[in-house]
Parts: structure tokens; C-alpha cells; sequence
């Protein structure tokens, strides 16, 4: 599924823009460290109750994530 990632915000969410047929991801941490990755992964994690893995876009605000079951 493709993610695109909103960094240093005041308020975690995630909603899904259906124009774009993606979710956006708002993350209260910054791109630094590894650490919005981390977020992202814990954000889907307690939404889906699934893990996700970053496929592709690591160092990319557009990111692929796969569901792993």
C-alpha cells in the first residue's frame, strides 16, 4: 500500500486520500534517525493490528509498505 508521510506534526493520524488512492500518514516525530520510519511502522501496527514492513522509500516521504501476516 502506498504511503505518503507528513513529519513534525502536532498530532499523530492516518486517514487515506482517495484521489490519491494512498493513506497520508501525520507523525509527530521528525525524519531523523530512523525515527518517523519507526513511528509509521507503530502508527499501522495499532490501526491494522498487523506488521508492516517498509518495501520501498526508506529515505522517502512516498513509501510502499507491505503487510505481513
Amino acid at each position: 500500500m502506498k504511503v505518503i508521510v507528513k513529519t513534525n506534526q502536532k498530532i499523530e493520524k492516518l486517514l487515506y486520500d482517495e484521489n490519491k488512492d494512498c493513506f497520508i500518514a501525520y507523525l509527530k516525530e521528525e525524519p531523523k534517525d530512523n525515527k518517523a520510519n519507526i513511528a509509521l511502522i507503530k502508527l499501522f501496527r495499532k490501526k491494522l493490528k498487523n506488521k508492516v514492513i517498509i518495501k520501498k522509500g526508506l529515505r522517502n516521504k512516498e513509501k510502499i509498505l507491505d503487510i505481513v501476516k
